[in-house]
């Protein structure tokens, strides 16, 4: 609508709801919902809601929202667990959980694993720690999932998880690429199927 006046609302009054909910696309207002519920009580207006889902979308913080993670060291004998593709067990990732991962839709939801990172939950591979280094560690913060047929879901999360700062990645596990070094962080104790759903 044209504005006659040139009025510019200096103080924000128009910022009601329906203006606000602009911002989110069609396709993504249920999953925004979601989010909003999850987070009742957190913000202190719709505005402030819809900024911290648009930080989660495009951002994907592993962390909840205001949340710092604490840091630890990994002790030798401690084990991780992570979801990994096929092939791919002596090339963790940064992420592991410090429990067991029962099944694909626990890694999906609970560890809010999205289908960018990993399209398919294969398999589930225990890493033991051979020598010391530091750990990130806290909340699985949740994410907001796109599909491959470009539809959205809330992933709320809530999981434990570490997030491993080993300085010289490349080193993590023995494996082809470090001419299977022997000064390794980690070493491959299990690699098994990970079921979808928890039998």
């Amino acid at each position: 609508m044209v504005n006659p006046t040139g009025w510019v609302d200096p103080l924000g009054l128009n910022q009601c709801e329906g203006s606000v909910l602009q911002h989110i696309p069609h396709e993504q207002r249920e999953v925004y919902e979601e989010f909003k519920r999850h987070h009742e009580g957190m913000f202190k207006d719709e505005m402030s809601t819809v900024d911290a889902f648009e930080t989660l979308r495009d951002g994907k913080s592993p962390w909840p929202i205001g949340y710092q993670p604490k840091t630890r060291l990994a002790e030798p004998g401690e084990k991780f667990t992570m979801i990994t593709n096929t092939g791919r067990g002596n090339y963790p990732g940064q992420f592991a959980s410090p429990n067991d991962i029962p099944d694909a839709i626990f890694g999906r939801n609970n560890l809010a694993i999205i289908d960018e990172w990993k399209p398919t939950l294969d398999r589930k591979v225990t890493y033991k720690v051979q020598k010391p280094f530091e750990v990130e560690y806290g909340p699985v913060g949740p994410q907001i999932n796109k599909a491959a047929d470009g539809s959205y879901s809330y992933l709320p999360g809530g999981g434990e998880q570490v997030k491993l700062l080993y300085k010289d990645y490349q080193n993590a596990v023995a494996n082809a690429d470090n001419d299977f070094t022997k000064d390794a962080y980690m070493k491959v104790v299990s690699n098994t199927k990970l079921p979808k759903v928890k039998k």
